[in-house]
C-alpha cells in the first residue's frame, strides 16, 4: 500500500507563514529605509560644501589694537591663538570636554545613534530642549562648514559629513582641530586665544578650574564672555560632569569649585574702549585694506582712558538718582588732534550709541567763546562796554541764568560770568554770518541757525567738535583733525600706514588766540568754571548748560590738551538742576587731576 503524506497541522502552517510574511516585511521595509538614506545622502551630496583643506578653518581678519605705548587694548575680527593638538593641552581640559559635550567621543563613528535617543527620549519628557544629541564631530563640522540655522537640510549634511570626517581623521586629529577653531566668545576662537583672553596665559599653564571655565563657555560662549557669574556656575557645572565620569576624585571637584568661586578673570580687553576702537574704524577702512590681519598703534592713552571711564562711573552711580542724570561722555585730545581717550557712555554692552562722536546736542554757553572770538577778530577791546539788562526783541526774551544785573559789563566780564543778555548784544554788533564763519573755521560741520539764539549756544554739535574747537584755541589758532591712528602694520612687521608729521595750518592771528586763552583763564579763575580749578595747574574753560538742563558741558585745556565733559539724558529729558559749572566741572577737575598728578 502506498504511504499516505503526513498532514502539516493547520496552526503550525499557518504559523510558518505568519513568520515569512514578517520576515519579507522587515526585509522590504530595510531595503526601502535604505534605499530612502541613499537617496537622501546622494542628493544632499550634491549640496555639500568643499571639504577641502577641512583643518584650516575660514576666518575673518583680525585687527589687534593698541594704546600709543602699544599695550593691546581691544580685537576686532576673528581672534586665533597659538594652533595646539589635543595631546599638547592640559589633560583635564579634554576631560573636561569629553564629560560635558560627547561622553561616548571614542565609541562613536561620528553620529551617536545611542545618544540621539537618549537626548530625544529626555527631551520628550521634559517638554523641552534640556539635552543635545550632537557630538563634538557634528559640533566641529557645524561650526566650520555649515551654517547654524535649524534645518531639516542642515542636519542631514552634517550628519553626512561627520561620519566622512570620522572616516578621513584620527580621534585625535579631529579633537586638535576641534580646540583650535571653537568659537569661545569674545571674539576669540580656539582654547589657546581663550586661555588668553580670560585668563591672561597660555593653555598650556591652565589648572583644573580654569579648563572647566573655558569647556563651560562651549554653551552660550557671547553671553558667558559678558556674564562672568554665569560662567562661573557653568564652569561648576562642568566638575560636576567630570566627577561623575570619575575624570577627577572629588576631593579635586571641592578645590576646583571652590577655585572657581573666587576666579577673577583678565580684564586686557575692556568694554570702555570699544566707543574709540568703533570710532577709529571708519578711519582704518580709508586707510588700508582690512581684509586682512592688521596691528593698530593707535593715540589713546590708557591711563586718562582708564581715570575717565572710573571717574565717569562713580559720578553717575553717585548722581544719577537724586540729579536724574543716566548718562555722561569725556574726549580727550592732544593740541594737533591726537584723541587721548575716548568714553562714549557709562556702558558699552548696553549702548553702542557713541555719545561723545555720534551724538548732537546744543552746546549752551560753551558756544559763547566763538561769539567772543568773532568780536576780537573784528578788533573790539576787552573794556567794550555792553549792556546786561534783559533782553527784548519783538516776542522774544532773554534773561540771565544767576547773574543779577549791573547795567553795563566789559566784554570780559561778559565773557567770565557768562552773562546772556551781554552776549546776544554783541552777537547782534559783529553780525550773524562773520559768528557762523568763525564756528566752520573751528570744525562745526553742521551750519548753526541764523539769529540771535547762536549767541545762547542754540547750535546743535557733538563733544568731539567741541573739544577740537577749544584744541584749536588752546593752539593759538592752529587748525587740527581729530584723529586716532599713528601707525597700521601686518603681524609680520609690514608698515602699511604711518601718521605723516603734523602741518601747521594757522587759521587766525596768534595775537587774538593769546587774548582769547587768557579770558577763558579767567572763567576758570573767577567765573562759572571755578570747580574745575586744579591746584598749581593753569586751567582755561568754559561751562555750557542748554534749556531746562537738558545737557550740561564742561570744555577745558591746558598748554598739552584739550578734554571735554558732557552730562544729560539720551532722551533728552531734563536733570535735576545740572549745570556746565556744577557736576560737569567738578567730574572734569577729578579726571585731570589725577592724570595730571596734582
Amino acid at each position: 500500500m502506498p504511504r499516505k503524506k503526513s498532514k502539516i497541522p493547520k496552526t503550525r502552517k499557518h504559523k510558518k507563514s505568519w513568520v515569512w510574511r514578517l520576515v519579507r516585511w522587515a526585509f522590504f521595509t530595510a531595503f526601502c529605509f535604505a534605499a530612502l538614506v541613499a537617496a537622501v545622502i546622494t542628493w544632499y551630496a550634491k549640496e555639500l560644501p568643499e571639504i577641502q583643506g577641512f583643518d584650516i578653518a575660514n576666518k575673518k581678519p583680525s585687527i589687534i589694537f593698541l594704546t600709543k605705548d602699544h599695550r593691546e587694548i581691544a580685537t576686532q575680527g576673528h581672534v586665533y591663538g597659538e594652533t595646539v593638538t589635543a595631546d599638547k593641552v592640559p589633560s583635564y581640559l579634554i576631560k573636561a570636554l569629553i564629560s560635558t559635550e560627547d561622553r561616548r567621543f571614542f565609541e562613536h563613528g561620528g553620529v551617536d545613534v545611542q545618544g540621539l535617543f537618549r537626548a530625544s527620549f529626555k527631551n520628550l519628557l521634559s517638554g523641552h530642549v534640556v539635552q543635545g544629541g550632537s557630538t563634538l564631530t557634528q559640533q566641529l563640522v557645524k561650526n566650520i562648514l555649515l551654517t547654524h540655522e535649524r534645518s531639516f537640510s542642515r542636519k542631514i549634511k552634517e550628519l553626512i559629513l561627520a561620519v566622512w570626517l570620522e572616516k578621513h581623521f584620527t580621534k585625535k586629529q579631529i579633537l586638535s582641530i576641534y580646540l583650535n577653531r571653537v568659537y569661545l566668545g569674545g571674539g576669540t576662537f580656539g582654547v589657546d586665544a581663550a586661555a588668553q583672553l580670560y585668563f591672561g596665559k597660555p593653555i598650556g599653564g591652565l589648572e583644573l578650574a580654569e579648563c572647566a571655565i573655558i569647556a563651560g563657555l562651549l554653551k552660550a560662549p557671547n553671553r558667558y564672555a559678558q556674564k562672568h557669574d554665569q560662567l562661573k556656575a557653568r564652569g561648576i557645572v562642568v566638575l560636576h560632569n567630570m566627577l561623575e565620569t570619575k575624570s577627577i576624585t572629588p576631593k579635586q571637584y571641592k578645590n576646583g569649585k571652590k577655585t572657581i568661586e573666587q576666579m577673577v578673570f583678565n580684564n586686557k580687553r575692556m568694554p570702555s574702549y570699544r566707543y574709540f576702537t568703533d570710532w577709529i574704524s571708519t578711519e582704518l577702512e580709508n586707510l588700508v585694506d582690512t581684509s586682512q590681519d592688521l596691528i593698530v598703534t593707535t593715540t589713546l592713552d590708557a591711563n586718562l582712558q582708564t581715570i575717565a571711564t572710573e571717574s565717569i562711573t562713580q559720578t553717575i552711580h553717585q548722581y544719577e538718582k537724586s540729579h536724574k542724570i543716566a548718562q555722561a561722555a569725556f574726549t580727550a585730545m592732544s593740541l594737533d588732534g591726537a584723541v587721548r581717550a575716548m568714553v562714549g557712555g557709562t556702558h558699552y554692552f548696553s549702548m553702542q550709541y557713541n555719545l561723545a562722536t555720534q551724538a548732537r546736542r546744543q552746546a549752551g554757553s560753551a558756544f559763547k567763546p566763538i561769539v567772543y572770538l568773532t568780536a576780537l577778530e573784528k578788533g573790539y577791546p576787552l573794556d567794550y562796554v555792553l549792556d546786561d539788562t534783559p533782553y527784548k526783541r519783538g516776542a522774544w526774551t532773554a534773561n540771565n541764568f544767576g547773574w543779577e544785573s549791573k547795567g553795563t559789563v566789559t566784554l570780559q566780564e561778559a565773557l567770565t560770568y557768562s552773562i546772556n543778555t551781554a552776549t546776544i548784544r554783541l552777537a547782534e554788533k559783529v553780525g550773524i554770518d562773520p559768528i557762523i564763519k568763525m564756528a566752520k573755521r573751528l570744525g562745526f560741520s553742521h551750519k548753526p541757525p541764523r539769529n540771535l539764539s547762536i549767541a545762547l549756544g542754540t547750535a546743535e554739535t557733538s563733544l568731539i567738535e567741541l573739544v577740537r574747537a577749544y584744541a584749536m584755541i588752546a593752539n593759538q589758532g592752529i587748525r587740527i583733525q581729530p584723529y586716532g591712528i599713528l601707525e597700521i602694520r601686518t603681524p609680520d612687521g609690514k608698515i602699511l600706514y604711518k601718521r605723516p608729521a603734523f602741518v601747521i595750518d594757522e587759521f587766525i592771528d596768534t595775537a587774538i588766540m593769546q587774548t582769547m586763552i587768557h579770558l577763558l583763564e579767567d572763567v576758570v579763575q573767577e567765573g562759572t568754571g571755578k570747580l574745575a580749578q586744579i591746584p598749581g595747574k593753569i586751567i582755561a574753560g568754559k561751562t555750557g548748560t542748554t534749556q531746562r538742563f537738558r545737557d550740561a558741558w564742561f570744555i577745558g585745556f591746558t598748554d598739552f590738551i584739550a578734554a571735554g565733559v558732557w552730562m544729560g539724558n539720551p532722551n533728552e529729558t531734563p536733570m535735576t538742576r545740572v549745570a556746565g559749572g556744577n557736576i560737569p566741572a567738578t567730574l572734569w577737575k577729578n579726571i585731570m587731576a589725577r592724570y595730571l598728578g596734582a
